[in-house]
């Protein structure tokens, strides 16, 4: 369990740096996102293959999130969309202060879209190896809202 804890913060420091090379700030470019999803994909071999990176990148997020913690089904899957969200989401957020990079709607959803594969992938695999049991991120917050009701 220790060696998936130490993949999945390592796969976040990864998608941070990534998402943010260069290290370039400045004003926000807020005319510069691209609020429609897919809109130019089709029209960009260069936008189609960020649509694949994109996926691909947080694929191993949803994995290894899935691995250490002890959600099961639905709300595994649920829990690794949430974090693939909340990722992609401040790592768009970044960019709008990033005058070489472009925001988009496709990236987070395609963000997310990796997440949920990832976490779908290792429900499967955990058919057949079940990961070690621990709280899952909902785990917390149920714990949390369980206590203030006491």
């Amino acid at each position: 369990m220790r060696l998936w804890r130490g993949i999945l913060l390592g796969w976040v420091v990864v998608i941070i740096l990534g998402s943010s090379y260069p290290w370039l700030l400045g004003t926000p470019q807020w005319g510069r996102i691209r609020w429609i999803p897919f809109l130019d994909v089709l029209h960009s071999h260069r936008l189609l293959g960020d649509v694949i990176v994109n996926f691909f990148l947080y694929v191993p997020l949803g994995f290894s999130y899935a691995r250490v913690r002890s959600s099961t089904g639905i709300k595994l899957i649920f829990e690794a969309g949430l974090l693939g969200s909340l990722l992609a989401v401040s790592c768009e957020f970044y960019q709008v202060f990033s005058p070489v990079r472009y925001p988009s709607m496709t990236d987070v959803l395609t963000n997310i879209i990796g997440a949920l594969a990832g976490a779908s992938i290792a429900g499967v695999m955990s058919r057949i190896t079940p990961p070690p049991k621990t709280p899952g991120l909902l785990d917390v917050f149920e714990v949390s809202l369980e206590k203030q009701h006491k």
